[in-house]
């Protein structure tokens, strides 16, 4: 935005183009008061003045000759503009797969300074199913510091440019370590999504992951090495909220299981996923 250098809302910073939008018109109207949502869209050609507000409420979608008009108007222009390009296909699509390809296209489109470096190695931890399983293999008893060796543990199996990549990558954030013997270690027991700068996109890539993940194991996994179950019932609302509170106590005996062993003394990486959601509509 090379004519509001005096703008410090960044859209680097965001993997919502409407929080943006919303963001640097607060932000410009602040600044300039004639950059008031009347005022650019009627710069924008258009008829409508609450128009912009209806694309920030979510009301409306950007269509492509709408987002080359505000940026023109809002002056996003250079890098930014194919980012936030990118940022709408990415918010407006609901194809997982095709969501998932947009948003690896704003990793790439994303500055190379430290910071959104960060970012972008704490999107890989939570997206790339692999990681948090390369992260648990350092505990098993047979551990080899083998990139070919951790390659082949994983199930299923990953390149070894991935097991290098993970190792590499959990490291500079911190969730592996080396001790005093040079030996990877992690730093924590587990990883909360709290524990990072992590937003509901990377959430939502994943569970998407997770649950490939499963139906992978439902064809490959020899059913003695798994457990599936699945239960479809009718209940009030209240009953929703009681099984969910159980669920948490659930979660909360199997973390204090885990605390009770060490690091050395694991056999497997195991994946446990809990999934209750509506089957019907109101």
């Amino acid at each position: 935005m090379k004519s509001h250098s005096d703008i410090s809302t960044n859209i680097y910073d965001y993997v919502d183009y409407r929080s943006f939008l919303n963001d640097l018109t607060k932000e410009l109207k602040q600044k300039r008061a004639h950059f008031n949502h009347s005022n650019i869209a009627k710069w924008a050609g258009l008829k409508s003045p609450g128009y912009l507000k209806m694309i920030i409420d979510g009301k409306r979608n950007l269509t492509a000759d709408m987002m080359a008009r505000f940026c023109e108007v809002l002056h996003i222009d250079g890098r930014e503009r194919r980012y936030f390009e990118a940022l709408v296909l990415y918010n407006q699509e609901e194809n997982p797969d095709r969501k998932k390809r947009n948003f690896e296209e704003l990793s790439v489109l994303a500055p190379r300074v430290e910071h959104y470096e960060i970012k972008k190695a704490q999107h890989k931890y939570f997206t790339k199913a692999y990681y948090p399983c390369v992260r648990e293999i350092v505990t098993l008893k047979d551990f080899k510091e083998d990139y070919d060796w951790i390659a082949k543990r994983c199930l299923p199996p990953i390149k070894v440019s991935e097991a290098k990549d993970a190792i590499s990558t959990l490291l500079e954030l911190g969730l592996l370590a080396r001790d005093k013997k040079g030996h990877l270690v992690q730093t924590d027991s587990f990883v909360r999504t709290e524990d990072f700068d992590t937003q509901a996109v990377e959430a939502y890539h994943a569970h998407d992951e997770i649950l490939t993940l499963s139906r992978e194991a439902l064809i490959h996994v020899p059913q003695a090495d798994r457990n599936f179950y699945a239960m479809t019932l009718s209940l009030p609302q209240e009953k929703f909220k009681e099984i969910i509170e159980k669920f948490y106590h659930f979660r909360d005996e199997i973390v204090g299981i885990i605390d009770q062993t060490k690091a050395g003394q694991n056999d497997e990486v195991y994946q446990v996923n809990f999934q209750f959601f509506p089957r019907t509509k109101t």
